[in-house]
């Protein structure tokens, strides 16, 4: 109903802004799905229901948005860029949320999903 449901992973690198996003369709209407993002350092993944769904090369450390009182979004974007201004909002109910200092390993967010 609300048109591609992909999931999406930006941050600011130093060397900017990058976002990454799954292909359309990962994830499942109407019913729960896992979902994890990591960044080791060298890549940038993506996983939904335990199984990596998108892995892409990224170097740098992630710094604070350079936008005045830009803070940590979770289910939206929101595009200060000129000419690009935009919200988006996830259409949906979002639990357990978690943020580790260190990536995950595939093994580690298979056991969560797993485990519920």
């Amino acid at each position: 109903p609300y048109g591609s449901y992909n999931v999406e992973f930006g941050a600011d690198f130093e060397g900017g802004h990058a976002g990454y996003r799954t292909g359309t369709g990962p994830l499942a209407l109407y019913e729960w799905n896992h979902v994890a993002g990591t960044y080791d350092g060298s890549f940038v993944k993506i996983y939904v229901n335990g199984a990596c769904v998108l892995e892409q090369p990224q170097s740098g450390k992630i710094r604070h948005s350079w936008l005045p009182n830009m803070t940590l979004q979770i289910g939206s974007f929101i595009s200060t860029r000129p000419g690009y201004e935009s919200v988006c909002y996830f259409h949906g109910s979002i639990d357990e949320v978690a943020i580790y200092g260190r990536a995950l390993t595939a093994e580690e967010i298979q056991q969560h999903y797993q485990n519920g």
